[in-house]
């Protein structure tokens, strides 16, 4: 395990465990423990018959609110931190004040369960998410003052525990547009940014061949580009469909596996850009994008300087760079579509 945070809370529980346990834990590189057995979760959290549980901070929409519920109020917390909260179904006597211990890492876990507590507005605003288009600076902008907030890793996670109407100010997430206006309400809004295809895509095939990157917790799609010479990759199917990423989490239909060229997809994704009560933006815009997404969240204006994050070192994987060029003509016509609409919005904005 390279990942320090990760590694604290292995080391946490390796003391704790008793030889019939059963880890439930994130999908990663842990180590095979001493004792128990291991079962691994992504985008819902089943805990069945587990008696420890690593829970992971970011995943708490993957696990139904009763389940969450039933955790912190009749499980021992043994161990919190930046990323994890550990629980053990039968921990010893002496974790009985863990919680108070542990309140500052404890935190977010209590808000999301007041959410309802914490709502100012009287609609919700979704945030489109499409991955690699500086989505994860624009959420941390625009979030960090929301106390309200939930954010979904996956569309299967949405679906098996999908947000109340009263629940949450700011909803986020890889969710394509179409899932979420199923679980919306008319006075509801959607929020995005779209990049430059090419650029996109690009940031995605980079993203995946970071060599510190664990390819466990990828898509098959993010999998593929980093096992395939970039050129083969090209001529598989998936290679289509992340070239015109946006474009389909924008215009495609809920559980479909939609071809970009298709008419119907470039018409709703151009119908959801062209809403009134939407705000869509290019990257070329993303400073006024967060001040605008926090006027229609009803926050105070920012002082502090937009933190990037997430962002590839383009010096050290110059190999992958030049991999990725030497494919250009390729891509661009794989990317077609998308750049259509693309360049659509750009001229609007």
């Amino acid at each position: 395990m390279l990942d320090p945070v990760w590694q604290a809370a292995w080391d946490s529980l390796l003391p704790q465990l008793k030889p019939d346990d059963r880890i439930l834990a994130p999908i990663g590189d842990w180590p095979t423990p001493p004792v128990g057995t291991l079962r691994h979760y992504t985008d819902r959290i089943e805990v069945q018959n587990a008696s420890v549980v690593i829970l992971h901070k970011g995943r708490l929409n993957a696990l139904p609110r009763e389940a969450l519920v039933r955790l912190c109020n009749e499980w021992q917390i043994v161990f919190a931190n930046e990323v994890f909260v550990c629980f053990l179904r039968d921990g010893p006597r002496r974790f009985i004040n863990s919680l108070r211990r542990h309140s500052r890492h404890f935190l977010p876990v209590r808000h999301h369960l007041r959410t309802r507590h914490f709502k100012r507005l009287g609609n919700t605003i979704f945030f489109v998410h499409i991955p690699k288009t500086a989505g994860t600076t624009v959420w941390n902008a625009i979030g960090h003052t929301v106390r309200a907030k939930a954010y979904y890793d996956s569309t299967a996670s949405f679906r098996a525990n999908p947000p109340s109407d009263d629940q949450f100010d700011l909803v986020g997430g890889h969710i394509p547009l179409a899932t979420f206006q199923m679980h919306a309400s008319p006075q509801d809004r959607f929020i995005g940014l779209l990049r430059d295809p090419v650029l996109r895509f690009r940031a995605a095939f980079l993203h995946s061949r970071r060599p510190y990157e664990d390819p466990k917790t990828f898509t098959p799609t993010m999998r593929l580009m980093r096992e395939l010479p970039f050129k083969e990759f090209l001529a598989h199917p998936d290679a289509r469909q992340e070239a015109n990423l946006q474009l389909l989490m924008l215009g495609g239909s809920p559980g479909n596996d939609d071809d970009p060229t298709d008419r119907d997809v470039f018409v709703r994704a151009c119908r959801a850009l062209d809403s009134p009560r939407n705000l869509f933006m290019t990257t070329d815009h993303v400073a006024k994008f967060i001040a605008d997404s926090r006027i229609i969240l009803q926050t105070r204006p920012s002082t502090m300087p937009t933190q990037h994050l997430n962002v590839s070192d383009l010096d050290a994987q110059a190999d992958d760079l030049a991999e990725f060029a030497a494919c250009l003509p390729q891509i661009r016509a794989l990317a077609a579509p998308e750049l259509v609409l693309y360049e659509r919005l750009r001229a609007h904005s």
